[in-house]
């Protein structure tokens, strides 16, 4: 108190802003820490919702390669309905013949 009641209001005002630049500093120095830990916990975030997807894809893939077929029984297959289909129309042909006989 005695700088103070003996003229050391410039001494004191000085003190005063410089602690509170000091502290300013910190501050900012504090803010950027934090924004670099939220950055990082971010990505860490989006790591595991990548691996996450990662793995329902990878199942998804796994489960698509045991129901592949070979190409000779999709082949099969498709020779199969074909010839159904062309059974079918030679039918329907037959059927308009016989119709058209009738009348």
């Amino acid at each position: 108190m005695e700088i103070v009641s003996s003229g050391g209001w410039m001494a004191v005002a000085g003190l005063i802003i410089y602690m509170f630049l000091n502290l300013e500093k910190k501050v900012e120095k504090l803010q950027t820490n934090l924004e670099s830990i939220a950055n990082s916990l971010n990505q860490k975030k989006d790591r595991e919702e990548c691996s996450e997807e990662l793995k329902v894809i990878t199942a998804k893939v796994d489960d698509l390669a045991v129901e592949t077929v070979t190409r000779e029984e999709h082949y099969r297959d498709i020779s199969g309905w074909r010839s159904e289909i062309r059974n079918l129309n030679d039918k329907i042909d037959d059927l308009m013949l016989r119709k058209a006989d009738a009348s």
